[in-house]
């Protein structure tokens, strides 16, 4: 196909040395340019050729074959049975092949959901773009396993100094059972371990060992957390404290922080309706809902006439508007005659400063 045979040889070797390259663990997934015809036919490589080829094999095509049957890939392109209008690669002049080939490791096969030809879309000069619709398996993240603790947090006032004291005691009486016996500091600390864990969890217990999953919410951000913190508190006045109008103000502060929540939630589920098909509609719906919000008033409604009867041209009612202004700021209204009053006689008193 327009090289010298010195030239392919060249390309073949420093092909297959690129392979070799790749380890064993690792994917290989590569489209190529091979100037090779596989042919429409499988003749014995059934692990590499998938039988929907185009046209008739040639020299270069065999080669193709037998190299991808040595490496344990497959040609992808010939595994998906489409039109030859799907299939056809190269095109100069009615001449029609296929000659570029995206190749994969065997063991990949299932991954790949489909490959062909982009009709209209050109790579190169003369070459057709070839794609290829890949599945891949994200790897899964391992689940933290959750142990049963004891419940330290809740070593504070008066069972913190139980605690204390009970430990006191009994590291006490350890000590006058077993003066003299030439113990090693190893079991002493052991004995310390024994009696503080036991005691704690005789006093405040363990937890369950599972765990309610937190997953982070974007809308979970500092002005509602906010609203939580200050409804707890007035519901832990309004209950331990007692203050007066505590109630109120619990009742007020739990209406805030509902509505910040349920704001924060109706949002998180439109947007994972927007994900959806069905979504996709809203998506419109919403976008006219703001453009007509933000659009200025175009056109007037109707009103009435001087006679009463409505009117639905734009120039009577344009005209009616400018009557009506018209009238409005122009017309003297009615006033009152104000009747006349006695004069005031002598100067006018000055105010004084104290006033």
């Amino acid at each position: 196909m327009g090289c010298q045979e010195q030239e392919k040889e060249l390309f073949k070797q420093e092909f297959e040395a690129v392979i070799r390259a790749v380890r064993g663990e690792e994917k290989i997934m590569m489209g190529t340019d091979m100037n090779g015809r596989v042919g429409k036919r499988r003749d014995g490589y059934e692990e590499v050729h998938g039988g929907h080829g185009f046209g008739i094999r040639n020299e270069d095509g065999d080669y193709i074959l037998e190299m991808a049957q040595s490496f344990e890939l497959a040609c992808m392109n010939t595994w998906f049975q489409k039109l030859d209008k799907y299939l056809i690669t190269y095109e100069s002049e009615g001449v029609q092949s296929q000659i570029d080939y995206i190749l994969v490791r065997g063991a990949n096969k299932r991954n790949v959901m489909n490959c062909k030809v982009i009709l209209g879309e050109t790579c190169v000069k003369q070459h057709r773009l070839v794609v290829m619709d890949l599945k891949m398996r994200g790897r899964k993240s391992k689940r933290r396993k959750w142990r049963s603790r004891i419940k330290i947090w809740e070593l504070k006032g008066e069972k913190g100094e139980q605690f204390r004291r009970i430990v006191r005691e009994r590291w006490q009486e350890r000590g006058n059972r077993e003066v003299g016996q030439g113990n090693r500091v190893e079991n002493m600390q052991a004995d310390m371990r024994e009696i503080c864990v036991g005691k704690a969890e005789e006093l405040v217990g363990r937890t369950s060992g599972y765990s309610v999953p937190r997953g982070e919410k974007w809308w979970w951000n500092g002005e509602v957390q906010e609203s939580i913190k200050r409804k707890l508190k007035a519901f832990k006045d309004w209950k331990v404290r007692h203050a007066q109008g505590a109630e109120e103000r619990y009742r007020e502060e739990e209406r805030d922080a509902r509505r910040g929540l349920g704001i924060g939630r109706t949002a998180e589920q439109l947007n994972e309706r927007l994900g959806t098909r069905e979504g996709e509609k809203d998506i419109y719906k919403i976008s006219n809902l703001r453009k007509r919000q933000r659009q200025d008033l175009g056109k007037l409604g109707v009103i009435k006439g001087r006679d009463g009867n409505i009117l639905y041209r734009d120039e009577d009612i344009k005209k009616r508007w400018s009557e009506y202004f018209e009238q409005l700021l122009n017309t003297e209204n009615e006033r009152e005659e104000m009747g006349e009053e006695q004069r005031v006689e002598g100067p006018v008193v000055e105010i004084q400063d104290r006033e």
